[in-house]
């Protein structure tokens, strides 16, 4: 359309429209208490550390939702924004007529009554760490027992509507994680790291009490078979993530411990690992996408990370240069359950097989700065699971390139400049089990800003 004034006066009327109002809270209370003994970085022989601590979380969130019917006439709201080719008129919410639309009652109750979750957690940590150091080895051997309980109120609903009433679900768990540290020494500042250890992670709190939230397009002239809205809710039944971790490492210094040259190998065991997928469901006679956190049946995560750092390379004029570059090259497994079948992936979500990372850093003396150039590459990694394979999505090569400075005009104050994405780099999203059918791509391109920062 060359006129998009034109549109103005077409009459528009929306398909969905509504206003929320939330309203979040959250309470932390934190208790700890530690002690050591022989524990300093010269002492040697036995030493020992040990203490615990208590942790509470209150966590609340309502929202107020209102929903109008549709068909209401938007037409006099509606303004060309003054930029280079919109793809259609903006509304300015600020004076949308608001007064003159019919409220669905039955509707906004629902979905207010949905929107509503509270999540109370007690945490109880306590730990013993046994010591034993030689002249150039160093052997931990410890235990520390996490245990959790916690309450979830989440309205009840009768398929998908809420009924008025709240469920309470209790869960917790203890577990006795023990773990196995051995360093040592060799002669040419070459240092061997290797640790065995058991971890727990728990489940987000909006993962188990999560507030049922639905979006729904605006598309007037939406196609049988179309999914045009989505819904994402919690799970209270969600267990927490178990791992068994296999870590070692070989660090070479040098340049006076200014530089590291570290090899690293690390292996994950991981029981009930959580990931959230997405399934098609019928909801008010809408195709709707619901995405639910859940519990794979078992995964795995190995890798080799190199990484190299040197700071402080001399250079003319009394210039100096900061060098920092990491690659690390990972393999998972995991088995999730879809429809009635399982599945086997070859990769964990938001896991790609490969990453880099670079920085050079040239600091001037002579103008009391530095110059930075850094370079991040990923590669691309699934990002959300669906009950039909063929719908998992994900990310494409991520390639960044950014380039920053900064100097000193006074003791107290400091300029900074940073140009993000220099090369122009692209996002783009994919579909498919290998992620190989091409959605979308998001050209987000370049983005400078200036910082003046005083202290």
């Amino acid at each position: 359309i060359s006129d998009m004034n034109k549109l103005l006066n077409s009459g528009y009327k929306y398909q969905y429209v509504q206003q929320e109002y939330d309203r979040d809270h959250e309470g932390l209370a934190n208790v700890r208490l530690d002690y050591t003994r022989n524990l300093k970085a010269n002492s040697h022989g036995f030493g020992f550390a040990t203490g615990f601590e208590w942790r509470g979380l209150n966590a609340t969130n309502s929202s107020d939702q209102l929903w109008y019917n549709p068909g209401g006439n938007a037409s006099s709201s509606m303004f060309i924004p003054n930029m280079k080719n919109p793809n259609g008129p903006f509304f300015d919410l600020t004076n949308f007529p608001w007064d003159k639309q019919t409220l669905d009652v039955n509707k906004s109750r629902q979905y207010t009554e949905l929107a509503y979750f509270r999540y109370k957690e007690q945490l109880f940590d306590g730990y013993v760490s046994l010591h034993y150091k030689w002249k150039h080895s160093e052997l931990i051997a410890g235990v520390r027992a996490d245990a959790v309980n916690f309450n979830a109120y989440i309205p009840e609903t009768d398929g998908s509507n809420a009924t008025g009433n709240i469920n309470k679900k209790n869960g917790g768990y203890i577990n006795p994680l023990p773990s196995l540290t051995f360093v040592h020494e060799f002669p040419q500042e070459l240092i061997l790291h290797a640790v065995y250890s058991q971890s727990v992670g728990r489940p987000q709190p909006t993962d188990l009490a999560q507030a049922q939230q639905l979006s729904c397009g605006n598309n007037n002239d939406i196609q049988a078979g179309d999914v045009n809205c989505t819904l994402s809710r919690g799970n209270p039944n969600l267990k927490p993530r178990e791992a068994q971790n296999f870590d070692a490492s070989l660090d070479k210094f040098f340049n006076r411990g200014r530089a590291v040259l570290s090899v690293a190998y690390f292996n994950k065991i991981i029981k009930h690992d959580i990931y959230k997928t997405r399934s098609t469901e019928l909801i008010d006679d809408q195709l709707t996408y619901v995405t639910q956190p859940r519990n794979s049946n078992t995964s795995t995560l190995m890798g080799v990370e190199v990484s190299f750092v040197n700071r402080n390379i001399r250079g003319p004029w009394k210039q100096s240069f900061d060098i920092n570059a990491s690659g690390t090259w990972m393999r998972g497994r995991m088995t999730y359950e879809g429809v009635g079948v399982s599945y086997k992936l070859h990769q964990l979500v938001e896991q790609p097989k490969y990453v880099f990372n670079g920085s050079v850093t040239w600091h001037i003396p002579q103008i009391r700065g530095a110059i930075k150039a850094s370079f991040d590459y990923s590669a691309k990694y699934l990002e959300g699971l669906n009950d039909d394979p063929t719908q998992m999505y994900g990310y494409g090569s991520q390639p960044d390139l950014s380039i920053g400075a900064w100097h000193d005009i006074t003791d107290d104050l400091r300029i900074k400049y940073q140009v993000s994405n220099l090369a122009g780099s692209h996002t783009r999203m994919y579909y498919g089990q290998h992620l190989n059918r091409l959605e979308a791509k998001e050209n987000y391109g370049r983005s400078i800003y200036f910082e003046l920062v005083y202290n």
